[in-house]
């Protein structure tokens, strides 16, 4: 049997890689639940169903529709997101988006048209927080020599304007200005403008002034940066700071920028000395590592896997004095196609979590 040894440092972990082949047969949809059990429940209490996902795939392998359901404060499972997408002539043309309250109620739709599978065309949207009788569109542009967006047009379901936001950028492609009005609802009107400067020698970020009009207040936030971290910041509120970061406080101190571990030895009061013997089978998979603390056992940790080198358990069971105290144990298991079909996680022989996954394939 094939023994190597490595000596580690405090606290370091031991990463596992699965080495399952690549799936061979396509995707058609996979539904994801996750479990969980209610803490302090007893061992024998059947699990929570925390989340449940839907994603659907065509012939091609791309997905074109996903559909997520999270449990809300009450303990309902409610639809939390739900996400459709339109390809043609291998292009995704248009993306449908819905977004959910905590009790499952439609806060915000969006239907994204895509000019050449990337770059935005347009999106009618209506944001039922903001104006739920109102169907928004916002027209995108781009500048011709980033590439980014220029500018974003809103209008209303009358196709009267009622807003935009401009982007400027100096010559290396990087933002020196943004500027963004609106009209609501009830007839107010929002008005932002964010300028950013930059440090000649290294062009890194220099200062940054936001400025935000609205229901009658001026907002002002001045942001100087150094090595492009904020050094400081002042907030003001109609001409009056209000909050304040930074300042002398905020010194570059390079003994900080490191951090220093000193790993001790049994003679001088420290951790002492730590070390994993891993051992693997005839196919170099890892069957099991054995930890110790100078020279005594403190974990041993098994590995085991189907015909196919798919991982299936890892199981770890620590020791104090030569006693053992705890099991952790994580099982997994898949299907013909390699593809993962649960993961549950025990703790003393006790399943306190799981996930599963129900796979169509084409």
């Amino acid at each position: 049997m094939n023994i190597r040894i490595a000596i580690i440092g405090l606290l370091s972990t031991v990463l596992i890689l699965n080495t399952a082949i690549a799936q061979k047969a396509k995707v058609k949809s996979v539904e994801f639940k996750e479990l969980e059990r209610p803490e302090g429940a007893e061992p024998d209490t059947d699990l929570a169903l925390l989340k449940k996902e839907l994603k659907e795939y065509d012939a091609a392998g791309r997905m074109v529709t996903y559909l997520l359901h999270t449990t809300n404060p009450g303990g309902q499972l409610v639809k939390t997101s739900e996400i459709k997408k339109i390809y043609e002539d291998k292009l995704l043309k248009i993306e449908e988006r819905s977004k959910f309250d905590e009790m499952g109620d439609m806060i915000l739709t969006e239907k994204i048209y895509f000019a050449d599978d990337k770059l935005t065309d347009k999106i009618e949207f209506t944001d039922f927080l903001k104006d739920a009788n109102t169907q928004y569109t916002k027209q995108y542009s781009y500048d011709n020599n980033t590439g980014k967006i220029h500018k974003i047009t809103l209008y209303n379901n009358k196709g009267k304007k009622s807003g935009d936001e401009v982007w400027k950028y100096n010559r290396e492609g990087e933002e020196v200005k943004y500027s963004k009005w609106e009209t609501m609802p009830d007839g107010s009107k929002y008005q932002e403008t964010k300028t950013t400067e930059y440090n000649k020698k290294d062009g890194t970020l220099a200062k940054s002034v936001r400025t935000v009009k609205e229901a009658g207040d001026n907002l002002e936030e001045v942001t100087i940066f150094e090595r492009n971290k904020i050094k400081e910041q002042f907030k003001y509120k109609n001409g009056e700071l209000i909050s304040e970061f930074g300042g002398k406080n905020a010194k570059f101190d390079p003994s900080k920028a490191r951090v220093l571990v000193d790993f001790g030895n049994s003679g001088s009061g420290g951790f002492g000395m730590w070390a994993n013997e891993d051992e693997y089978d005839q196919n170099g998979n890892k069957v099991k590592t054995t930890q110790t603390v100078d020279g005594v056992v403190t974990q041993v940790t098994t590995y085991s896997y189907d015909d196919r080198n798919n991982l299936t358990t890892v199981k770890k069971v620590n020791f104090e004095e030569g006693k053992e105290t705890t099991t952790e144990e994580e099982r997994q298991e898949f299907d013909a196609n390699n593809n993962m079909l649960r993961k549950a996680v025990y703790n003393n022989g006790v399943l306190i979590s799981e996930k599963k996954y129900d796979y169509q394939y084409h």
